[in-house]
């Protein structure tokens, strides 16, 4: 669902009906959707902005000084995350990691995943372990 605590963007190119819980019943927050304007969803919350042209990321950026909105949280995939990585638009990046047993191995596969995404120097900021899922928290340096 959509969050309390900040609005959120979805992109998408899809022209089908979202049919998700952001979508149909948001809680908290404005959701704003990159489809045809006047598009009607199920909540008021959920507001159709129209595509756009532009990379990903001058849009990403455009969108957030428009609304005044400071530190953008990206949830993606590598290849997104890569064109953010590029630009060196990231600022930090969690990770989680499962079915590790110990830490060496997790820091290795997370170190290998943001080569991925071309996050360079990461600085570890924290490390938390629960059984074998293990979650790091890097910022740029």
């Amino acid at each position: 669902s959509a969050s309390k605590y900040a609005p959120m963007l979805i992109l998408t190119k899809s022209t089908e009906e979202l049919d998700f819980p952001a979508v149909t019943n948001p809680t908290g927050n404005n959701v704003y959707i990159t489809q045809r304007l006047g598009t009607v969803y199920p909540s008021e919350k959920a507001i159709a902005i129209g595509g756009f042209q532009e990379s990903v990321p001058a849009f990403i950026e455009s969108f957030c000084r428009a609304s005044n909105f400071v530190r953008p949280v990206l949830e993606s995939g590598i290849e997104t995350a890569k064109l953010f990585g590029l630009k060196k638009l990231i600022a930090e990046v969690d990770l989680t990691l499962v079915d590790f047993t110990n830490q060496d191995e997790a820091h290795d596969a997370a170190s290998e995943l943001l080569e991925q995404i071309s996050f360079a120097s990461p600085r570890v900021v924290q490390i938390l372990r629960f059984e074998k899922t293990w979650f790091f928290r890097f910022e740029f340096q």
